[in-house]
């Protein structure tokens, strides 16, 4: 027999061992520190389901990973007072309900010890293996992050959360077990706003993403535990209605359900028939999305059929139709159109005798497992998958890459939301090929979903037949052609005529794309130009200097940081004059300079001996004299390497030349300019900048700025505050200055204020 050979055997050999309660239970009674008695009848109950579908080796793995979590959280307590491994086997019951695999109940047994405990991802590495320690990783949060607002460091987990998830969709079923405890247990916690921030957080986030994976049964409970501790006094009163509704309704339930079984038994359709009961959430949003008081509702009464086949559910709905009066227009076939999280299932209303509201459900049997628990556990164990199933997991796929290109984190939080609660519609191409797509979709959106280049180059399309513009929004049936031109790219605002996050992302990774490019054309001519006019030879070791100073990797990278303005000519030229004037002192017996108007200095007195001409201007002078104007966008003050925009008539508009609104523009419509270089012309002009600052939220923050302000003989033109969050407010100052150098210096001294995060030129 082969290595092979005798290793498959082994394999099964283990798989066919059997492991009793009772040796469960002679395991968990020696593992030392002994475990507490609320913790081994959890554990108890634990084994009891695992070991209805679990092999043995499997059992032997998940009982060293109970004795390894139970020994490093063995000190710890909940808040309930309770020993705090309570919590770890509590979510490995709430998660096997999907008889998960083994180290998907090892990660929800383990799931705390990093963020908890003294233990490493070295260390679950080695005792458990590369798997564990992945999904480990994947549910444990980033630890605090230095300087973060409550958003920020909300964003990042769950930046790093989905991402982990779309590398193995087992973080998100331990994750959301995790969270379904943590909601049971709500109550134990002393702080209100902490409890809040949590159940809002379930409410907006896990909930919508177990609804979107088809997870029914955890959608509900989550909703559910969030609304009662949002609204409490309108889920009491909810509560308290339903339970009269049910006690008065009980008769008419029973005789409906009789009257329903019997007539399955007469069409010889094998099915099976309960009641079920709507949910305190869903009464809660269809009284407030109707406008309407509970006794207003009429379709709370509801029962669910399950059949063998697809056929069957149709045969079916025609004898619940010939039974009793239909209500109109609440027919919803899901079957044939599913929904996007791939649930499927037929739904009708229809009035029983005493005039009394039914909803009525009918699906398969295997359609009603996957509408009660999703597709999640499916994707674990197989490839490719149904139709349905390809569609859930495709919005997973498009979530993370919004996340992966989001660039804050209210843009991410903001955007994870709309995309877990938008709802479905259907179009066709010309072809006939039907699309699905968000409700509320555009023509866009629809361009991007048949191919990036098509949503890039989009410029209108027809809806049945008729010219529309790119923005205009979908419906269920629109035939949709496409018209694209190669001249055509997405701006800014094209994010606001999207909704999915697939079009959000191909229009930021193109709008990125743009201004690169842009940029590096931008910092090519800055520079390019700027080191002409001052004498400079623009020699290729120059250039590598100036590469490496900068730490560059390339040159188009250092037009591009020029172009963008992250690196400012000026300061260029200043390293070259530094560079240039110590190496003289060294060869030439000069004094080496530091100080920058000396550098600035060499380069004007080189070109006066150069061109024999007493000036140092880089083109055309700003004169007062010519009819020009300041850019609002941009706020250029002397001192900065200026560009004039010709408009209408002989007015030119000053720009910074790194200001983005001039990048676009073509050539021929920009002079380049440069500050009149006698000083005294300037002295008793006055310009508008503005100042942008982040400080921590104090409420002497604005009296200290104006302070300031006051002492360096700064005008206070306007003034905005916003709140970035709790901790955080953003104000935009537009002040009055002379020049750059006297912005510099007023910005010098607001650093100083002790609560200033952040602080620079907008």
């Amino acid at each position: 027999m082969d290595t092979n050979t005798n290793k498959n055997t082994k394999t099964n050999l283990a798989k066919e061992v059997k492991i009793t309660k009772y040796e469960i239970i002679e395991r968990l009674n020696k593992i030392q520190p002994r475990l507490q008695n609320e913790v081994q009848s959890l554990a108890i109950d634990l084994f009891d389901i695992l070991m209805a579908y679990m092999p043995a080796d499997k059992l032997k793995k998940i009982l060293l990973a109970l004795e390894y979590g139970h020994q490093k959280h063995y000190t710890q307590k909940r808040k309930s007072g309770e020993p705090y491994f309570i919590h770890p086997i509590s979510v490995a019951i709430i998660l096997s309900d999907l008889k998960p695999d083994a180290e998907s109940i090892i990660t929800a047994l383990l799931h705390d010890v990093i963020e908890d405990t003294d233990s490493t991802l070295e260390e679950i590495t080695k005792i458990f293996g590369d798997t564990v320690s992945l999904l480990v990783d994947g549910v444990t949060k980033i630890r605090t992050l230095k300087n973060a607002s409550l958003d920020e460091e909300k964003a990042e987990n769950l930046r790093k959360f989905m991402l982990a998830v779309s590398k193995d969709l087992r973080v998100l079923l331990v994750k959301l077990s995790d969270r379904m405890h943590n909601m049971r247990t709500i109550a134990f916690h002393d702080n209100l706003k902490s409890k809040h921030r949590i159940a809002l957080e379930t409410y907006e986030i896990y909930a919508p993403l177990a609804e979107r994976l088809g997870m029914h049964n955890i959608r509900v409970e989550l909703q559910d535990l969030s609304f009662k501790e949002l609204h409490p006094a309108e889920f009491q009163h909810i509560i308290d209605q339903l339970d009269n509704f049910y006690s008065d309704a009980e008769k008419i339930s029973i005789k409906l359900m009789e009257q329903l079984k019997q007539a399955l038994e007469d069409a010889n359709l094998q099915a099976d028939l309960d009641s079920r009961k709507k949910s305190p959430y869903s009464i809660w949003q269809k009284m407030k999305n109707r406008n309407i008081a509970f006794e207003q509702l009429s379709d709370i009464m509801a029962f669910r059929i399950l059949v063998d086949s697809k056929d069957d559910c149709y045969m079916v709905l025609g004898l619940v139709h010939k039974i009793f009066s239909v209500l109109p227009g609440n027919f919803k076939d899901y079957i044939s159109m599913p929904k996007a999280n791939g649930y499927q299932s037929l739904h009708t209303v229809v009035l029983e005798p005493n005039g009394h509201e039914v909803e009525i459900q009918i699906r398969t049997r295997n359609m009603h497992e996957t509408a009660e628990n999703g597709y999640a556990a499916h994707w674990i164990y197989k490839q490719g998958g149904t139709l349905e199933e390809k569609r859930a997991n495709k919005w997973l796929r498009d979530l993370v890459k919004l996340i992966e290109t989001s660039e804050t984190s209210e843009e991410l939080l903001q955007e994870a939301k709309m995309s877990m609660y938008l709802k479905s519609i259907f179009v066709f191409t010309p072809d006939g090929d039907i699309l699905e797509l968000p409700k509320n979709s555009s023509i866009l959106d629809f361009a991007y979903l048949l191919h990036e280049e098509i949503g890039n180059n989009c410029i209108s399309a027809r809806i049945n037949k008729r010219i529309a513009p790119i923005k205009t929004k979908l419906k269920t049936g629109d035939v949709v052609e496409i018209e694209t031109s190669k001249n055509k790219l997405p701006t800014r605002e094209s994010l606001n005529w999207v909704v999915t996050p697939r079009a959000k992302s191909k229009i930021r990774k193109s709008i990125r794309r743009q201004e690169k490019l842009l940029f590096l054309d931008a910092g090519k001519n800055i520079l390019t130009k700027g080191l002409t006019a001052h004498s400079i030879h623009n020699t290729d070791e120059l250039l590598a200097d100036i590469c490496k100073h900068y730490r560059a990797g390339s040159l188009d990278m250092l037009y591009t940081e020029i172009g963008s303005g992250r690196i400012e000519f000026r300061e260029v030229l200043n390293w070259i004059a530094h560079k240039k004037l110590n190496k003289e002192a060294l060869t030439g017996g000069f004094e080496a300079v530091n100080d920058i108007d000396d550098a600035l200095e060499y380069f004007g007195a080189n070109k006066r001996k150069d061109n024999n001409k007493i000036t140092d201007d880089l083109f055309y002078e700003i004169d007062l004299s010519v009819a020009h104007k300041m850019a609002n966008c941009c706020h250029p003050l002397p001192g900065d390497v200026i560009v004039g925009v010709v408009a209408s008539g002989s007015q030119i508009t000053v720009h910074r030349t790194n200001c983005v609104q001039i990048l676009a523009l073509n050539r021929d419509h920009l002079i380049d300019l440069s500050w009149k270089s006698n000083a005294k012309d300037n002295e008793n002009q006055v310009l508008t900048s503005r100042i942008s600052i982040l400080s921590k939220n104090k409420k002497d923050v604005l009296v200290s700025v104006i302070e300031i302000l006051g002492r360096q003989h700064v005008g206070l033109v306007n003034a905005k505050s916003a709140n970035k969050s709790s901790n955080v407010i953003e104000l935009l100052l537009d002040v009055n200055v002379q020049s750059l150098a006297h912005l510099e210096n007023v910005m010098r001294a607001l650093r100083t204020l002790p609560y200033i995060i952040y602080l620079d030129r907008d």
